[in-house]
């Protein structure tokens, strides 16, 4: 037998194995959804409730990190029990409970002895139906989650990856952190809390999974008397905005006082579903798992670039990254993100070969099999397919197409997904090393490229110099206008941003005016179907002026009663005039 058809017919049994197993999923009549797995092979069950409800979620509370917070506070009391009770009876019982909060879902979960999945599942729904959020716990973890925030602003890989996803992504919601971004999550409030849990926590929002030791039947009875006794809600529908075909490649640099440079590249890929997922998952393990991938040999090992380097093809929903990253010395930076390109072009060019394919495509098969070597393992599985792709049996139909990939595919995802005006660059560096210079970040007299600053509250600033002229404009721009407004209310956007530019709480009207006009500058408004902002000219030296004037008609405007009548009244007579 060849080598390729012993690989083969190993996969079969792979395959075969992976598939030969009985799920049960119904729905209890308030619309939760039950997926139920009898295994006896170890005297255990995993029971998972999964809440279609995370970070990408939380509406007008974006970036505040209400899913993590709900979650952190789910054991600390319900209508029936007190925290302490919750772990007492979970331990008691010879089980471990715990919780972790994605993008796109927060899921709690409890490992116990078969004979007791019953008290489990009576406890998980207690958990999660009925939590009291009392106002003493809610102040704690507060303080416990700001200290979280904190850290991680002090780790660099964490710093690295916040950095990618804001850069990378420009309109979807996982541009936020997970946790929230600190001044957001410090303005949130328990009622705030509240509301979300209630309108998010419902049953036909919920999904439970139960994989192990258990009665079917019982276990059937005590689903219906824990979980079955809420009524269904109103679930509100929420807004996720689809990502746009990235068109040009993008650069962000970070400098801390640390030793050694990180870089991250993201590569702008379809989602979870798509056809070309498997084939760039194998592409990732190709280039970037393992001490014999491509990327290790290459810049580790001949080069000696790196000291590591790694590729995993992210792809939660519908929108992806393909994302590389490294660690290497502060003066290898630059030749090792060469080198990086050059390995990614080879393969774009001549692909690879047959045996590097069926030994990536062997890992994933492996992998597949060890995470269900647990309970949890399968449950998490079940899922990820029930939950985030909407087909239980999507776990099985993505195996047997990972299977079938070969190197062609590798070499058309290569080359159509690894190019330039799809990637996000993202290096943390020392306070000492210049930043990355790239065709997005040239700045030249009289060119139409542009350099990109983020700040930290996630403000962009587009810089461009030219010196035809000794003036400065800044343009502020910030989405809005007439499309978000409702139809009794048509025209508000024109109103406020033209009342932004009047009386602030450190000048009038009156003095605004003076302010600019003594200086020779202009500073006016605008407001479209998409967008809003100010604009402000001036000569050079005025710049401390401009950006004071800017500034405070963003963050601190007073919309004085008297200012609102007179803008209203000449807003409304100039539009009779143009009718």
């Amino acid at each position: 037998m060849s080598k390729v058809n012993y690989t083969n017919s190993i996969q079969s049994k792979i395959l075969g194995s992976l598939g030969e197993h009985t799920v049960e999923r119904y729905l209890l009549p308030n619309g939760m959804t039950i997926i139920l797995k009898p295994d006896s092979s170890s005297p255990i069950s995993s029971v998972q409730v999964w809440v279609k409800s995370g970070s990408i979620h939380e509406g007008r509370f974006l970036g505040s990190g209400l899913s993590h917070f709900v979650e952190h506070m789910l054991f600390k009391g319900t209508t029936k029990r007190s925290g302490r009770e919750i772990s007492t009876t979970v331990q008691a019982h010879g089980g471990y409970i715990n919780a972790y909060t994605t993008f796109d879902r927060t899921v709690y979960y409890i490992e116990m002895p078969g004979e007791h999945t019953g008290v489990a599942v009576d406890l998980l729904a207690d958990t999660v139906l009925n939590s009291t959020f009392p106002e003493e716990e809610v102040e704690k973890e507060k303080e416990v989650i700001l200290r979280e925030i904190d850290m991680g602003q002090d780790d660099p890989d964490h710093q690295l990856s916040e950095a990618i996803f804001e850069t990378a992504f420009r309109e979807h919601p996982y541009r936020y952190p997970i946790i929230g971004h600190r001044q957001v999550f410090e303005s949130v409030s328990r009622e705030d809390l509240l509301e979300y849990y209630k309108t998010r926590y419902v049953p036909n929002n919920i999904t439970l999974i139960v994989v192990g030791d258990f009665d079917r039947e019982s276990l059937k009875t005590s689903i219906s008397e824990s979980f079955g006794q809420s009524a269904r809600q109103r679930l509100e529908p929420v807004y996720l905005p689809e990502e746009p075909r990235q068109l040009a490649p993008r650069l962000r640099a970070l400098h801390e006082d640390v030793q050694m440079t990180r870089v991250a590249h993201g590569y702008q890929v379809p989602g979870l579903s798509h056809s070309d997922t498997p084939s760039l998952d194998i592409l990732s393990k190709i280039l970037g798992n393992g001490d014999s991938s491509l990327f290790w040999q290459v810049l580790r090992e001949e080069k000696q670039l790196v000291h590591s380097v790694s590729a995993t093809n992210w792809t939660p929903g519908t929108v992806g990254l393909f994302y590389i990253s490294m660690l290497c010395d502060p003066d290898q930076r630059d030749a090792a993100m060469t080198e990086l390109k050059k390995v990614i072009q080879e393969v774009a060019s001549n692909g690879v070969s047959e045996e590097a394919l069926q030994k990536s495509v062997r890992q994933v098969l492996v992998g597949e099999v060890n995470v269900r070597k647990t309970m949890s393992g399968q449950a998490s599985r079940l899922g990820m397919s029930e939950v985030v792709v909407g087909e239980l049996g999507y776990a099985k139909a993505y195996l047997e197409r990972i299977s079938s990939v070969t190197c062609s595919d590798i070499k058309r995802v290569a080359e159509l997904y690894l190019r330039d005006d799809r990637l996000t660059i993202v290096t943390h560096n020392p306070n000492t090393i210049e930043p990355v210079r790239a065709s997005v970040a040239v700045v030249e007299a009289g060119s139409l490229d542009f350099e990109e600053v983020q700040l930290k509250n996630g403000v962009r600033v587009l810089l461009r110099e030219n010196h035809h002229l000794p003036n400065l404009h800044f343009k502020l721009i910030c989405q809005g206008g007439a499309l978000h407004e409702s139809e009794k209310k048509r025209g508000v956007t024109a109103l406020m941003v033209t009342l932004m530019t009047k009386d602030t709480t450190r000048r009038s009207a009156g003095e605004v005016a003076e302010a600019i006009e003594s200086v020779g500058g202009s500073f006016g408004e605008f407001s479209g179907n998409n967008s809003l902002g100010m604009g402000i000219e001036v000569l050079p030296d005025d710049q401390d002026l401009a950006l004071e004037l800017l500034s405070d008609a963003t963050l601190r405007p007073t919309f004085k009663e008297e200012t609102f009548e007179h803008e209203k009244s000449s807003i409304g007579r100039s539009s009779r005039r143009a009718g």
